[in-house]
């Protein structure tokens, strides 16, 4: 039987492969997915969104906009509404291999669109985040009893033992909106963490990407090309790389494969007032406070095998 999830993105390139795979696993029954903004404004995130499904056939998936900020106006981390990187073209270097969309946005905001099937399929529905927290922490201020409705929560973000990506200490989703990352770290929701130190293990070559091919869809194939040829080109220029981190894809696989990884269960939080260590995901491998473990952290991948997985799902998926 399919898991039934809800994806809350803030659309980038990973966010799109990670989507693809979604769409092609049976294993996985979309109900809706969810944006926010993120590296772009959240109308530009939304309506990429709703490309990549139309990209997949799937324009059938609701689709709503919602946090156009952190929860705290000040947002310091420059992250929010369009930071001009490298990262910011990635979607938009592919747009000739994008159509147009051919469905409206849902009418509700994401915050109600998340509560409203939380609440249809209680203890029956998972969350998988593959960017900032803001909308499930909004989830959690809105219903008390949220957190016991969620089967679980798979969460791209954070980092434990190696080093952040948007701050020595920091990894992007969580260094985004800190105070919304430990909401959701605290209020009990059944965490598990695909952060920094399985993801950037998880390498997409160009040659993986030319083993992509669809046959009800070549389209896709094209997109998937095009999109890890602009994509190493930034990582290249940023941290020398020769692959393309699958941190979004790894994330959306754990939702159905946890065989992929290798888990240690600690109490983790999130620095939320550091000078220099805002936004880090502090895990506690050695029980030194005591308290209960709140979160499945991943700590192992078997990288090859995703990636061999990840070609091949898309291949016979489309």
């Amino acid at each position: 039987m399919a898991r039934s999830i809800i994806i809350d993105t803030d659309m980038l390139a990973d966010d799109a492969l990670a989507v693809l795979l979604a769409v092609a696993s049976p294993e996985l029954d979309v109900k809706a997915i969810t944006c926010m903004a993120g590296r772009d404004p959240v109308e530009v995130i939304t309506q990429n969104t709703l490309r990549v499904l139309r990209l997949a056939d799937a324009g059938d998936i609701p689709v709503a906009t919602g946090a156009t900020k952190p929860l705290l106006a000040k947002a310091g981390t420059g992250l929010i509404l369009g930071q001009k990187s490298p990262w910011n073209r990635l979607i938009g270097s592919v747009e000739e291999f994008m159509p147009t969309p051919d469905s409206e946005l849902h009418p509700s905001h994401a915050v109600e669109l998340i509560l409203s099937l939380v609440n249809q399929y209680a203890n029956d529905i998972e969350l998988v985040t593959l960017g900032p927290l803001t909308n499930i922490a909004m989830c959690l201020m809105s219903d008390d009893d949220f957190a016991n409705k969620v089967s679980r929560v798979v969460m791209m973000g954070g980092a434990i033992f190696v080093p952040g990506n948007s701050a020595p200490a920091a990894e992007t989703n969580v260094y985004a909106d800190p105070e919304a990352a430990r909401i959701v770290f605290q209020s009990g929701l059944p965490i598990t963490m695909v952060g920094l130190d399985v993801t950037t293990k998880v390498l997409m070559t160009m040659e993986h990407a030319q083993r992509v091919q669809t046959s009800r869809l070549p389209t896709v194939n094209k997109f998937i090309a095009e999109i890890i040829s602009s994509s190493l080109e930034a990582q290249r220029a940023i941290r020398k790389w020769n692959g393309f981190p699958m941190h979004d894809p790894l994330a959306m696989a754990v939702a159905f494969d946890t065989s992929l990884v290798t888990i240690e269960r600690m109490f983790v939080d999130v620095e939320t007032q550091g000078e220099l260590s805002r936004g880090s995901t502090v895990g506690d491998s050695r029980n030194v406070w005591g308290k209960t473990p709140n979160v499945d952290v991943c700590v192992g991948v078997e990288a090859d095998r995703f990636m061999e997985f990840y070609v091949d799902r898309i291949s016979t998926g489309y």
